[in-house]
């Protein structure tokens, strides 16, 4: 601040006496305050004033932040408010904007220099944050037998913000499923900001069980040469065996004429039954 004095009349010259001890007829880089002076002429006529200088309100500042809803997104932004100081108030933000609030940011640190009408300056920094990435993993479970439905998927999700909602392709709204037959389920994720995820979890299964046999008929009646081949194919090896007969092994030989059922059953339990008829010859 400063004070230009400026006396006229009397008889110079002048005496100057301020109230900040200063005796020069002007004043300056003062601070604010009130100064009062003493003037006195030649023949000791005096003349007192009185300077009042005054300075801005201090600049404040004040901000809002809207931090970014989902991962990777620029949908933050942060508003400020600047008081005090001298009105108009230019921005230099640390992303080159000029504009008093920035909008549709990604996360990150902001910093912004706000200078008023007389060049005076005040900083600010702001932090925008995100959730962490949504992340996905599953664990399937396989249907065992053809045209079974004991399928199933475990879905585990982290990130973004809880809780999470789910909507799989066959209208199921629960995080995992269960009794499932084969085939392909989408499921769509949304976290509590509306951030999403997708994922497909394909459930298969065995191809069917098959079977094919060949006999071998009772030459002459009454023998025993006759024989059962069995031919097995699909679901999960290895198969085991069990026969009307008690036999355990695939195939039968010595057999006599008769009637002979086979239960087959894979690795996963799934079964396939078969008959074989073994014919002799009527009597000689």
């Amino acid at each position: 601040g400063s004070v230009d004095l400026t006396i006229a009349g009397g008889t110079t010259p002048y005496a100057y006496s301020w109230s900040n001890s200063s005796t020069s007829e002007d004043l300056t880089s003062l601070a604010p305050g009130t100064y009062t002076v003493v003037v006195t002429d030649k023949n000791g006529c005096i003349i007192r004033d009185t300077a009042t200088i005054t300075q801005p309100n201090k600049l404040a500042k004040s901000k809002t932040i809207t931090q970014v809803k989902c991962f990777g997104n620029t949908d933050g932004a942060v508003a400020l408010t600047i008081t005090g100081g001298t009105t108009p108030y230019s921005y230099s933000w640390s992303n080159s904007s000029t504009n008093q609030n920035l909008s549709n940011v990604g996360a990150g640190t902001y910093t912004v220099l706000v200078t008023d009408k007389n060049g005076c300056t005040i900083r600010d920094t702001a932090t925008i944050t995100q959730p962490t990435k949504l992340a996905k993993s599953k664990t399937i479970t396989n249907v065992t037998c053809n045209g079974g439905n004991n399928g199933a998927v475990s879905i585990t999700i982290s990130g973004g913000v809880t809780p999470y909602s789910y909507l799989w392709s066959n209208a199921s709204t629960s995080q995992n499923l269960t009794g499932l037959t084969a085939g392909t389920y989408i499921v769509t994720v949304t976290d509590n900001n509306g951030c999403t995820i997708k994922d497909t979890a394909a459930v298969t299964q065995p191809n069917a069980l098959t079977k094919s046999k060949a006999i071998t008929n009772v030459k002459c009646n009454g023998g025993n040469d006759g024989a059962v081949t069995l031919t097995i194919g699909g679901g999960t090896t290895p198969y085991t065996y069990a026969w009307s007969n008690s036999s355990t092994s695939p195939n039968l030989t010595a057999l006599v004429a008769g009637t002979y059922t086979v239960l087959v059953t894979d690795k996963n339990g799934c079964t396939i039954r078969d008959t074989a008829i073994v014919t002799q010859p009527n009597k000689l």
